[in-house]
Parts: structure tokens; C-alpha cells; sequence
């Protein structure tokens, strides 16, 4: 029960979606159809990635995109 408990602390004290806050931050919102692209190497650190996030081979650094422009961080 232990373990339960510091997990549901762990999960309380983090921002609902930190990946949307980030990409909120930088004037990009999912909300408006940008898309989060990670580097394939970091797909195991996230269990459950978000439905605006992807991953690619290609990405050495997080892109973020809408439409047809992306914008590098």
C-alpha cells in the first residue's frame, strides 16, 4: 500500500500535462493542431505519450509542428 500511496503523491504534485504546458510555454498549444516530435531514443522514458506526440528517428532534439511548419526548440 506504501508504494500506492507515494505514487498517488508523485502524480499530484505534477501539472496535468506537462508536455502540453512546455510546448503551452513556447506559444504552441496542441489545442491549436501542433504536434510534439521527440527522438526515438527517449519512446521508453514516456508509458502513455500523449495523442500530440510523436517520435522519430530523424529528431536529435524536440520539434514542434503544425501543419506544414515546424519550428525547432
Amino acid at each position: 500500500m506504501q508504494l500506492l500511496e507515494s505514487m498517488q503523491r508523485l502524480l499530484e504534485s505534477l501539472p496535468p500535462e506537462p508536455l502540453a504546458e512546455f510546448m503551452r510555454s513556447k506559444g504552441m498549444p496542441p489545442e491549436r493542431g501542433f504536434i510534439l516530435v521527440l527522438p526515438e531514443r527517449i519512446r521508453g522514458e514516456l508509458l502513455f505519450p500523449p495523442s500530440y506526440v510523436r517520435f522519430s528517428k530523424a529528431a536529435s532534439a524536440p520539434l514542434i509542428f503544425q501543419g506544414q511548419m515546424f519550428n525547432p526548440l
